[in-house]
């Protein structure tokens, strides 16, 4: 019988760890929110977005 596993997605805007990015010459939405982020974990490019959905073993629930 095969060993079914989880994981939980969470959204890199919603970790503690993601900054995102304020300089004008980044992405913004088109209502001026920051689309993109920067992370100490995250190793594939300098930003990361913040709706990107991952299962990062370093998620840490941001608090509002």
């Amino acid at each position: 019988m095969a060993k079914t596993t989880t994981t939980t997605l969470h959204r890199c805007g919603d970790c503690a760890h993601c900054t995102p990015v304020t300089d004008v010459h980044r992405l913004l939405s088109i209502r001026g929110e920051p689309t993109m982020g920067t992370c100490p974990y995250w190793t594939l490019s300098r930003c990361t977005l913040l709706s990107w959905q991952s299962d990062c073993p370093h998620f840490k629930q941001r608090h509002t």
